[in-house]
């Protein structure tokens, strides 16, 4: 989702209207009919209208256990190994621990994309993972164009990859700024 931000330069004109509305609705009506009023040429104004970016953000779909050890994800071309055995850590790093039930393994991965990036900061500032019980969600911190280049593959057994940009939330711009003037 895209942040909309509307900036009105009315001049020395005042809106008064807009002032202590209490509820929101009451708030968009008065934006529209003040918008509806400038495009009429009832009113003159410069509106600028932008819209930020959002962050492109893609999943790893895990829709059953039996993973396998030695399977690999690679988020950007950093590569995370499956392992049978970490005595119960979860995760070192690299090195992501196999569960017997989705959600402990999906932590796992939580834990070990997390652990990487602190302690050798590659990964850091690119993606930042969460647990959704059945899914990873990796989300960029980069917006437009540059999100949508970060890369996911996996090849581990009931496990899908949503790639950045393709079949993941794909973030077509780096946002735009357009300005209409009545005065």
């Amino acid at each position: 989702m895209a942040i909309v931000k509307i900036t009105l330069d009315m001049g020395s004109e005042s809106y008064v209207e807009l002032e202590n509305l209490q509820t929101e609705k009451e708030r968009l009506n008065e934006v529209i009919n003040l918008l509806s009023a400038i495009n009429a040429g009832v009113k003159s104004a410069s509106v600028t209208i932008s819209t930020a970016p959002s962050v492109s953000t893609s999943s790893l779909v895990v829709s059953a256990s039996g993973q396998v050890e030695d399977e690999t994800f690679t988020i950007n071309g950093t590569t995370f190994t499956l392992k049978d055995d970490l005595s119960g850590a979860g995760s070192t790093g690299l090195w992501i621990e196999n569960s017997g039930t989705v959600a402990t393994f999906c932590d796992n991965i939580v834990q070990g994309v997390n652990a990487y990036k602190s302690s050798t900061n590659k990964l850091n500032g690119v993606v930042v993972a969460s647990d959704g019980s059945t899914s990873v969600t990796f989300t960029a911190s980069e917006y437009g164009t540059v999100g949508n280049g970060l890369t996911l593959s996996e090849s581990i057994t009931n496990v899908t990859a949503l790639d950045f940009g393709s079949t993941g939330i794909h973030i077509a711009d780096d946002g735009t700024e357009t300005t209409l003037s009545n005065g």
